[in-house]
């Protein structure tokens, strides 16, 4: 592959990172909202069953519906630190690239 067209490559996988990125900036706190609701609902319940606050800390966590909004919200939180670090890296990388490319046209 030449260098020009590396270039450009990179360009377009930052592009198709950085959409990503707008995507996990709305999902991510969609997630994590529908996580506190979904545990303050149940610590709710549980308390008009009359359960104390200690019982209730101890088990809000494992309840399956808000383990799955748990799961949820940090899973996307990774995914867009991974997207980030992965979009650095590619900035990184098209730097050296466009540096090569002018070192290159120097030369000519």
């Amino acid at each position: 592959m030449d260098l020009w067209q590396e270039i450009q490559d990179t360009k377009r996988q930052i592009d198709e990172l950085n959409e990503r990125m707008n995507t996990y900036a709305i999902e991510v706190p969609r997630a994590e909202a529908a996580y506190y609701s979904e545990k303050t609902t149940q610590a709710y319940n549980l308390e008009q069953q009359g359960k104390s606050a200690t019982f209730i800390q101890s088990v809000i966590k494992g309840t399956s519906s808000v383990a799955d909004k748990m799961e949820e919200y940090h899973r996307l939180e990774a995914e867009m630190k991974n997207a980030n670090e992965a979009r650095m890296v590619l900035k990184k990388w098209l730097d050296i690239l466009n540096d090569q490319y002018a070192r290159e046209w120097r030369r000519v």
